[in-house]
């Protein structure tokens, strides 16, 4: 596999493995330091693997929760 560029719909710049696809998800799960990509399908998500998103790397992804710029989302994976 080789990485690619992304762009998530808030702006912010990662990369992925060459298997994320327009509409996958971006997360970072409670207690990890990684971000995740995860691709709905039906009623759950799969997960397609890590990523690196630029502004959520360091403790930013639960800067922007406490800020209200992000929700939490309770999801269920298979």
């Amino acid at each position: 596999m080789r990485n690619v560029v992304f762009t998530t719909s808030s702006g912010h710049f990662g990369t992925g493995d060459d298997t994320v696809e327009p509409g996958d998800l971006v997360c970072v799960l409670f207690g990890g330091n990684t971000p995740f990509v995860l691709r709905g399908i039906d009623n759950h998500y799969i997960l397609v693997g890590e990523c690196y998103v630029h502004g959520m790397m360091h403790g930013e992804a639960m800067a922007a929760l406490e800020s209200g710029e992000v929700e939490e989302e309770w999801f269920e994976l298979h």
